[in-house]
């Protein structure tokens, strides 16, 4: 039998308790959380926002299988809820389960995809902005980092391709490296064909961190170097060590 639905006023209390305990589950403060999700739930213990935000409190809990029950049963309920199905395909893929979180993760791409378009992100300031940032981290690059990076491409797609995410890439991630690295360019035994670039995904970026010039412009530039990183054979430690940060 379906469950009744909640009059506005109910809806209200609903929305703020479930909004105010995912701001305090980002603020790490788990015990705040739960007293306002479990509120919610006793308003409404079918409603699938609150499931998928008591499933991300069980995983900031480290209770994965609880978090799996309840992602998964607010999906079921509502396909169109992109956090939960994220969450999800990470459950998913500690699990083993490639396949199922293949599905999840081309279905937040498409979810995701939608819902970028709607907040129109990717304007022409917010493109300005990546490419003035990319440029200063370019700049900055001691040598010899900098010369032998001088024809890599730094190009700005809005989120990954269907077909990466099919292969298990993150849907959501901020950026790839792709192609031979610096060492397999210059190597004399032969050329790789495949053409070197780095991605940064713009949409990503900007739906994860907003408009926020001081915040969005420190994660392009971790991004960016991080990149960079891969195209040197570089870990983070390394990264940081040379003077890349």
């Amino acid at each position: 039998m379906p469950a009744s639905p909640l009059d506005p006023a109910d809806r209200a209390v609903l929305e703020h308790l479930v909004r105010e305990g995912l701001e305090l589950l980002d603020a790490g403060r788990l015990d705040a959380a739960a007293l306002d999700l479990e509120e919610a739930r006793e308003i409404a213990p079918e409603e699938p926002t609150v499931l998928a935000a008591l499933g991300e409190l069980a995983l900031a809990r480290d209770e994965p299988d609880r978090a799996r029950t309840l992602l998964e049963a607010a999906v079921a309920t509502d396909p169109g809820l992109a956090d939960a199905r994220y969450a999800l395909a990470r459950l998913l893929d500690e699990a083993g389960e490639h396949a199922a979180r293949t599905e999840h993760d081309l279905a937040v791409l498409r979810l995701d995809a939608a819902a970028h378009r709607r907040a129109g992100l990717g304007g022409r300031r917010d493109l300005a902005l990546i490419e003035e940032v990319a440029a200063e981290v370019l700049d900055r690059l001691p040598e010899p980092f900098a010369s032998r990076l001088h024809d890599v491409p730094i190009v700005l797609e809005p989120r990954p391709g269907e077909a990466i995410v099919a292969e298990g890439f993150d849907p959501r991630a901020f950026g790839l490296f792709e192609g031979p690295d610096d060492h397999g360019r210059r190597r004399i035994d032969g050329i790789d064909p495949r053409p070197t670039r780095i991605v940064v995904f713009f949409a990503n970026l900007l739906d994860a961190f907003g408009r926020d010039d001081e915040d969005l412009r420190e994660q392009i530039e971790i991004t960016l170097l991080h990149e960079i990183g891969h195209y040197f054979g570089l870990d983070e430690d390394q990264v940081d060590a040379l003077g890349l940060r």
